[in-house]
């Protein structure tokens, strides 16, 4: 189970595209908050269209728009963030047989392969748009969130006390006499 129940049925998907607008109510944004330490999440919405492409595959592609608050690193303080993310990624039955295999791909398939769309796989008819939408927002999040004017400062008690080289550690050491 995931925080974000946005699936889709490939039975309820027609032979055309169709477009989906998701919002996260309160609890599903107080999970988030509490799964990903956030301070706050204020919002999470996801516009996306579904299109099936053959095969028994489906492209999901739009934004996702998320305002989340976030702990400065150096002084705790809260540092909002409204984040626009694109959504783009592929539904496939057998994703592993959608890629190149890595005894088979040579420096150019490696650069394609960067640039193809994540692959999920189909399970139970389902497409989970939702885990995917936590797990776009999740690789998103600024990894060490710092307000503007924070600035770490060390102050070390003995730096009065310390000698300005090697040489002076070594003098400490010797006995006065």
């Amino acid at each position: 189970m995931t925080i974000l129940e946005w699936n889709h049925a490939v039975a309820e998907i027609p032979g055309g595209a169709r477009e989906i607008h998701r919002q996260a109510v309160n609890e599903e944004c107080a999970a988030i908050a509490r799964d990903l330490k956030l301070l706050a999440c204020d919002s999470l919405a996801a516009t996306y269209t579904i299109r099936p492409l053959g095969g028994g595959r489906y492209k999901v592609q739009g934004a996702i728009t998320a305002a989340v608050t976030q702990a400065c690193i150096v002084t705790l303080e809260p540092v909002p963030a409204l984040l626009q993310l694109p959504l783009d990624v592929e539904f496939s039955p057998q994703p592993d047989e959608a890629r190149p295999s890595a005894e088979t791909a040579s420096a150019a398939d490696e650069v394609e392969v960067l640039s193809l769309p994540e692959i999920e796989k189909i399970e139970h008819g389902i497409l989970d748009v939702g885990r995917v939408v936590f797990e776009v927002l999740a690789a998103s999040l600024e990894p060490y969130p710092k307000k503007e004017d924070a600035a770490f400062v060390w102050n070390d008690p003995h730096a009065m006390d310390a000698p300005a080289n090697p040489f002076g550690v070594l003098a400490q050491l010797k006995p006065k006499s």
